[in-house]
């Protein structure tokens, strides 16, 4: 999979590394993951899974109301995690390259 530039917003990108690690999270629990406020993390929310990159895990009740559980789609979690890998192992070089 190839990034797009709508891919490439930070608050999409701490999104999907949130869910990276295999976990479900509802956007209330990627608040806190990305520091955003909850009506922008739910306008990502809904891109990525219009995009397939995320999906619907799970709903649940909670405090009279139903909380929504998000998790990588199965066919990208792979695909997605090997390309943050790589990401961050660039940037670690690039980070090391410019201490030199």
């Amino acid at each position: 999979m190839r990034a797009t530039p709508n891919m490439l917003h930070p608050t999409r990108l701490a999104i999907v590394e949130a869910l990276s690690r295999g976990e479900e999270r509802s956007p209330n629990e990627l608040v806190e993951f990305t520091g955003a406020s909850l009506g922008t993390v739910a306008y990502h929310v809904r891109a990525l899974a219009a995009a397939g990159v995320i999906e619907l895990s799970r709903e649940a009740r909670v405090r009279g109301a139903v909380e929504h559980f998000y998790r990588l789609s199965l066919p990208r979690r792979e695909a997605l995690a090997e390309q943050m890998r790589e990401t961050r192992l660039a940037a670690g070089r690039a980070e090391r390259a410019l201490r030199r």
